[in-house]
């Protein structure tokens, strides 16, 4: 450059050759003196003078820089934070040889240490420690980051040169700018692979009436795979492929041969591509899933058609290894079993290495149960409930429940078991066929069963199931909807039909439809029943009786039955009613192939008539299954065996009105003839006593006489004249002779034709409307004649009541005899005894009820004459000594009846006093005066009853006597005392008793009632005499005491009196106590006085009584206190009374303190008086004082 002014420039290289570094800019000054500076020389320039300019040499250093390389993870696109990558670098030279850069290794601290390893940072980014120079290099992974698969395959081969340059930096130590490149390193995150396989038993085949099942890979088994616990993705970015409990994918096995293969992304981080994937391989039943490392739940979320949700579930663990692995298999695998968990354990490794042996261990196997056919827990197969369709709600228009899914009550594990109502019979015994109403093929397609192939036969049990143990195969998923013939279009069509019943049972033969099919995977069992209900055979037993007065028969309610079959077995047993009875169950005398077993015949049999009612013949019958021309109707038809007579026949009974006599013959009325003939042979009209019957057959006159045949009997009743308008050649008597009678006809011998037989013969019972079930029965009544009679004319007694008991006691009939024999008929049970009571003879008549008799009704249908006679009362009473028992005379007797009206009075004489035909009734015996002047009191009345006996009934009446106890006591303790002398005399003054007292009290028998007095003429040593006492002897036999008492001579008297009248007082409680507020004694008052002793004090402590007082004296004073603790009802409690006693002149004197001094009281005694509560105080009353002398 020329021509430059002087000055200073700065000088800039604007443009920069390629592959070197831009020259720093550099000051130059233009000047004369100075041609250039100091500070304009550049670095390393080379400054040459000359004589007008200045030349500079500007040297551009040749570009090197830096390397930065990023980790970044393929799946995310995002830099992947992991420090400690390793990476080796190598330069590659132009002829291709590649050589490892080393440089210095900043780590170290070394400043000499080299290294050829480079780490990445926590941000996933390495960068050269020196620059490299422009030139080619490699780049290859040694260690990488813990999740990515490091493919030997992949590397980074990078130029260094200026057009790469990513960032220029400045601020270098060598004054230049630092040079950075970029170059991004991807890897794979290592994968995990799953593998589902679904299993189950499948139909295969049709062995031995079995169809049979085997294990087979399942198609169309939906799963869902769910994480467990977060799944981040391994670039430490602190995103998620997965939540915990997200959804990561719902899979299907695969179809047989199905390939194909489907690929997703996960859904909360946004992925660069899909590189997660669903495979199916062409293996029915399996599914393969490729997922990011972590942990998943894969459970079931669908079942294939036809089988039951299964609720296992695995847990599987799918961690990272080693940086060599692209796809690995599970670390783990938890199987939630039943049981518990089962965990299972690998060491991780490479799909692309793993083993077939390998991969099958670790197959999520899931196996599905069949949904089967089941009737009840642990039965699979197919059921049947019999019924009895009388019990159920099944019609014979609607015989049974089909087991067909169009019902709704059905669905749902519904069954027709349900709607057995709680009180139906079930029927055990019957045979069904379990068919099939459509062809069954296999899952290959095989034809294993036509339709129509009979599958099972099964009979009822006990609980009335017929279970046929059948596994039979379900409807299939194309059912309806696919011409294709394999098991998938398979109907689930069967059906049942009745080849059998047990015995007593009509056969129903509908084909009884059911289904099995499949609802829905939650249904583990479809429940294949039906409901099917036979009707029991039927038989009415209609018990009746004629009417009285015309031919019409009502129902005969009372009746024992029976009914037995051909070996004597005992099948029902009732008493009839009003309506027929009805038996349901009876055997078929013939099987469904029309085959008739002639044993099977049942007998009607009368136990016991109805009350009133003689046995019938029994009744033969047998019953069928009605047919029509479309087959079995349900319907009985019943068979009776009717016997008919061989040879015509007359009979009848020869009857007397009295034990000997009769005047007529009456034979059987002709209402009765057609049918009581032939079945009961016996006169029902027969009146009186039978002495013979009779039958005319084949020309013969048979006449059997009775027990009550006698030779005036057979005189009397026995007429030819009789039997006028019979034709016989030839008579036969049985049981006794009548020479008279037919004499030129009499045989000795009966005639071999002389019976009446008959022959039997089998008709269908048949009405109006068809076949007829009922069988009758009729009876003839019984008939009982009474007469009531005198014990002596035997004449007939009107007025009397009787009665006919039952063997209970219970009153059958009761009726008031009248002049003429009482009739029943139709009322006494035949067989049965009974009582015949007189409950009441006739008023005033003297009569008395007669014994009782006892009969049994003949089960004949003749009348039973029952005679009762009458007989009187008799009484005998007796007054007698209730000690002795000897009767008394004197007392005044008297008898009246319950209205008080007098029967009969008298004095006793000393023998019993005998009456007779005294009307039966309730009597009082009443002793009016007693024989008081020999002591005897008066006895209580007796009532006695006059009964129904004609035996003497004797009634005794007891006199008792009168008795007073006399007792002598201390007046101080009650003991008794003796040695007192006493007398008792009477109101006049009579001396009665005396008597010296022993210790012991006196008694006295036999006083008159009266007033006494007790007197003490001479006292026991040591004791005062005591007051008179006056009492009086009641006229009673309990005994009287009377108690006298006697003070000692040193005691004191206390008495409790009434302030008014100086009465004595009872039920006082009085106490005594000292001074210190000691009771001395305490007692409750009687109407006698009380004493206490008294004694000095030396002698106290040798009296052995405890209740005693101490005498005051001039040396010691003993003061006592009265209190009166509880006064007599009506009274008010009196003031208490202070006091001592002294001795004055052999006297015992009691002072009291009274004014605030000592009193002088009285000598002996010490008196409290009590005032009435209701008493008005009068003025000028004065009263005794309280301890005043009485």
């Amino acid at each position: 450059m020329q021509g430059l002014p002087y000055g200073q420039y700065i000088v800039v290289e604007t443009t920069v050759p390629k592959d070197v570094f831009q020259a720093e800019p550099f000051l130059i000054n233009v000047n004369a003196s100075s041609p250039q500076s100091s500070f304009t020389v550049p670095a390393g320039s080379i400054t040459t003078p000359s004589d007008s300019y200045m030349t500079y040499n500007i040297l551009d250093e040749e570009l090197e820089g830096y390397l930065q390389l990023v980790k970044i993870d393929i799946e995310t696109g995002k830099p992947v934070k992991i420090a400690d990558t390793t990476f080796n670098l190598y330069y590659i030279t132009e002829d291709g040889r590649e050589t490892l850069v080393e440089m210095n290794d900043p780590k170290s601290g070394n400043a000499w240490a080299k290294t050829s390893t480079f780490y990445t940072d926590s941000n996933g980014e390495m960068k050269t420690p020196e620059k490299l120079p422009l030139g080619k290099y490699r780049i290859v992974e040694v260690e990488g980051p813990r999740g990515y698969f490091n493919d030997r395959q992949y590397n980074v081969v990078f130029e260094l040169t200026s057009d790469r340059v990513y960032q220029v930096r400045g601020g270098s130590v060598d004054g230049m700018d630092d040079y950075v490149i970029t170059e991004n390193y991807y890897n794979h995150e290592t994968l995990g692979q799953i593998k589902i396989r679904k299993i189950g038993n499948v139909l295969t085949g049709y062995e031995n009436g079995q169809f049979m099942y085997e294990t087979d890979n399942l198609a169309n088994a939906t799963y869902e795979i769910r994480a467990q616990d977060d799944i981040p993705t391994p670039d430490n970015q602190g995103t998620l492929w997965y939540a915990d409990g997200d959804l990561v994918a719902t899979v299907t096995t695969a179809e047989d041969g199905q390939v194909d293969e489907v690929r997703f992304s996960p859904t909360r981080t946004t992925a660069t591509y899909d590189f997660l994937k669903v495979t199916h391989d062409g293996t029915k039943g399996e599914v393969t899933i490729t997922l990011p490392l972590g942990t998943y739940t894969i459970s079931e979320v669908q079942a294939p058609y036809g089988f039951v949700h299964t609720d296992h579930t695995y847990t599987v663990v799918l961690d990272w290894d080693n940086q060599y692995n692209d796809l690995v298999l599970a670390k783990s695998i938890i199987d939630h079993t039943q049981d518990g968990d089962v965990v299972y354990d690998y060491s991780i490794i490479n799909v692309g290495n793993a083993s077939a042996e390998q991969i099958e261990k670790q197959i999520l196997v899931f196996e599905n149960a069949r949904v089967l056919p089941v009737v009840e827990e642990g039965k699979v197969g197919v059921g049947l409930y019999k019924l009895d369709r009388d019990t159920c709600d099944l019609t014979d228009e609607a015989p049974y429940a089909d087991g067909c899914k169009t019902r709704v009550s059905l669905l749902n594990g519904g069954n027709n078991r349900a709607d057995i109502p709680a009180d139906a019979k079930m029927v055990a015994g019957a045979v069904y066929e379990l068919y099939t109403a459509d062809d069954i093929y296999s899952t290959s397609g095989e034809l294993l069963a036509s339709a129509d192939t009979l599958l099972g036969t099964a009979t009822t049990d006990e609980n009335g199931l017929a279970y046929f143990d059948v596994d039979i195969p379900l409807r299939g998923e194309r059912y309806g909807s696919s011409d294709v013939h394999d098991w998938t279009t398979n109907s689930g069509r069967y059906y049942l039909r009745e080849v059998n019943v047990p015995d007593g049972y009509l056969i129903e033969q509908s084909v009884i439809p059911v289904e099995f099919t499949y609802e829905n995977q939650f249904i583990a069992w479809q429940i294949v029943d039906c409901l099917h209900s036979d009707k029991q055979t039927t038989v009415e037993i209609d018990k009746r009786a004629f009417t009285s007065d015309s031919d019409d028969t009502f129902s005969l309610s009372g009746a024992a039955l029976t009914v037995t079959d051909w070996n004597g077995n005992v099948v029902d047993s009732w008493e009839s009613g009003d309506m027929a009875h009805v038996i349901r169950g009876l055997h078929l005398s013939n099987d469904f192939a029309g085959n008739c077993d002639p044993s099977k015949i049942y007998t009607l049999t009368e136990t016991r008539p109805a009350d009133g009612y003689t046995t019938a013949r029994a009744i033969q019958f047998r019953l069928e299954q009605a047919t029509n021309d479309n087959g079995c109707l349900q319907e009985t038809a019943v068979w009776m065996l009717r016997e008919s007579e061989d040879d015509e026949y007359q009979s009848g009974s020869i009857i007397s009105t009295t034990v000997f006599s009769d005047d007529t013959v009456t034979t059987i009325p002709a209402k009765l003839r057609a049918f009581w003939d032939r079945l009961l042979g016996k006169n029902l009209d027969a009146d009186g006593v039978v002495i013979a019957n009779w039958c005319c057959v084949n020309s013969t006159l048979v006449v059997d006489f009775t027990n009550a045949a006698n030779d005036r009997a057979i005189a009397k009743c026995l007429r030819e004249s009789d039997f006028s308008d019979l034709t016989f050649d030839k008579v036969y008597l049985n049981g006794a002779a009548a020479p008279a009678f037919f004499a030129d006809k009499q045989v000795a011998d009966k005639p071999a034709d002389a019976e009446i037989t008959y022959s039997a013969s089998w008709i269908l019972l048949k009405n109006s409307d068809g076949f007829s079930q009922t069988v009758t029965m009729l009876d003839a009544p019984t008939r009982v004649k009474i007469s009531k009679a005198d014990i002596a004319t035997h004449e007939e007694i009107p007025g009397a009541t009787l009665r006919v008991l039952d063997k209970d006691g219970s009153v059958v009939d009761e009726w008031v005899s009248e002049d003429t024999p009482h009739y029943m008929e139709a009322v006494l049970v035949a067989g049965r005894t009974y009582t015949l009571e007189e409950s009441l003879v006739p008023d005033g008549s003297g009569y008395v009820p007669a014994s009782a008799i006892r009969f049994t009704v003949e089960d004949d249908g003749k009348v039973q004459h029952v005679f009762m006679q009458d007989d009187y009362t008799k009484v005998q009473i007796s007054k007698t000594d209730i000690a002795t028992g000897k009767e008394i005379s004197g007392a005044k007797l008297k008898i009246t009846d319950t209205d008080g009206k007098t029967i009969a009075e008298w004095v006793t004489d000393g023998t019993p006093h005998y009456m007779e035909r005294i009307p039966m009734g309730t009597y009082t015996l009443t002793e009016t005066m007693a024989p008081t002047e020999q002591g005897y009191v008066r006895a209580e009345s007796v009532t006695f009853e006059v009964g129904p006996t004609e035996d003497i009934q004797r009634v005794e009446m007891k006199d008792d006597f009168t008795k007073v106890e006399i007792s002598k006591a201390d007046m101080t303790d009650g003991r008794e005392l003796p040695g007192a002398k006493l007398k008792i005399t009477d109101a006049s003054g009579n001396t009665i008793a005396e008597w010296e007292t022993n210790g012991q009290p006196h008694r006295i028998e036999r006083l008159k009632p009266g007033e006494y007095t007790l007197t003490e003429t001479a006292a026991p040593a040591g004791y005062l005499l005591s007051e008179e006492v006056h009492f009086t002897v009641q006229e009673t036999g309990e005994i009287q005491k009377v108690t006298m008492y006697d003070a000692p001579a040193h005691a004191l008297i206390l008495t409790k009196r009434d302030i008014a009248t100086n009465a004595k007082l009872t039920d006082a409680r009085l106490t005594i106590r000292d001074a210190y507020g000691t009771t001395i004694d305490r007692w409750t008052t009687t109407d006698g006085d009380h004493a206490i002793r008294v004694l000095p004090e030396r002698s106290a402590a040798k009296d052995p009584h405890k209740n005693l007082l101490l005498l005051s004296d001039d040396t010691s004073e003993h003061v006592y206190t009265m209190v009166e603790e509880l006064a007599p009802d009506g009274y008010l409690v009196a003031e208490s009374i202070t006091f001592k006693v002294m001795q004055m002149n052999d006297a015992l004197v009691v002072f009291i303190w009274q004014d605030g001094g000592w009193q002088k009281s009285s000598e002996g005694y010490l008196a409290m008086y009590d005032e009435r509560t209701d008493t008005p105080v009068p003025l000028m009353k004065t009263f005794p004082q309280t301890g005043s002398i009485l």
